[in-house]
């Protein structure tokens, strides 16, 4: 089947989310489960998902979200989606959504923007830093400062290009350092203008809104050292920790955003 849409999501130990999660998410052409900690009760997978993986220990985001790429790849998805558990659709539609702005965008990697308070105003509002519009002058994209990888998208000729999650993170910078692959591969804007789709909240509600559920920030001090030694990987592997990485003027992105809608070679 042509342009199958595939989602992969990952859990840990988060039943009471999971279950509004999964029970929220609509049926794509090819669906897998991946349960990143204790074994939970048969009674939350649905009986139209395709493929369930429970781990024995605990392997980290990075490693699962891989193993759904791998998955929805071996399947022949095209079009796969990537949702972690505190992620609850709010319109059936969001998957041809986020596809049609990448076809018009020619940006084939997005990421819910509005996961947390970093792109919000004091009083929870979403802050985009530019609204991009289409030709018919209807909000299309959001390019957001903070990128955050709850819910993600990509066409699979950009796994193809830039690979997979670096498997050496563990549970810190491994959405943003695979972002910054794409990015250097100028399939992305620059860092710092993150791509979403324009009015995002519209499809998708944030279930963690101040990560006070989060089990990986639980662990305080541990969580913090963790935070450091991800960020040597990062530095190790890319010259700089991420925090250090140039902005770019509205004027490069918009150079940039013309090269990806004039550009898109890559997809078939």
């Amino acid at each position: 089947m042509k342009n199958k849409i595939g989602i992969a999501i990952i859990t840990c130990n988060r039943p009471h989310l999971f279950s509004q999660c999964i029970s929220s998410v609509p049926k794509p052409d090819s669906m897998i489960i991946i349960n990143d900690g204790d074994k939970i009760s048969d009674s939350l997978i649905p009986t139209h998902t395709d493929e369930f993986i429970q781990h024995k220990s605990n392997k980290g985001v990075g490693k699962s979200k891989n193993e759904g790429i791998k998955y929805l790849l071996q399947n022949g998805c095209n079009h796969i989606f990537l949702c972690e558990d505190d992620i609850m659709i709010i319109n059936p539609n969001v998957y041809l959504r986020y596809i049609e702005v990448a076809f018009k965008s020619g940006i084939f990697h997005l990421n819910f923007a509005y996961h947390g308070n970093g792109n919000k105003d004091i009083n929870g509002k979403p802050i985009a830093r530019k609204i991009i519009f289409d030709e018919n002058n209807e909000a299309l994209l959001s390019l957001n400062k903070n990128l955050l990888g709850a819910f993600s998208y990509y066409h699979k000729s950009v796994i193809e290009k830039v690979g997979l999650i670096d498997e050496r993170y563990f549970n810190a910078w491994e959405h943003v350092d695979h972002t910054f692959q794409i990015i250097k591969a100028k399939l992305h804007p620059p860092f710092w203008w993150f791509a979403d789709i324009a009015n995002s909240t519209n499809y998708i509600k944030d279930l963690d809104i101040d990560h006070s559920k989060s089990i990986i920030r639980k662990k305080g001090l541990l969580w913090k050292l963790n935070m450091l030694r991800n960020t040597r990987k990062f530095k190790y592997k890319n010259g700089l920790p991420p925090y250090n990485i140039p902005d770019s003027t509205e004027y490069e992105v918009e150079q940039q955003l013309l090269l990806l809608r004039n550009s898109l070679t890559l997809i078939n």
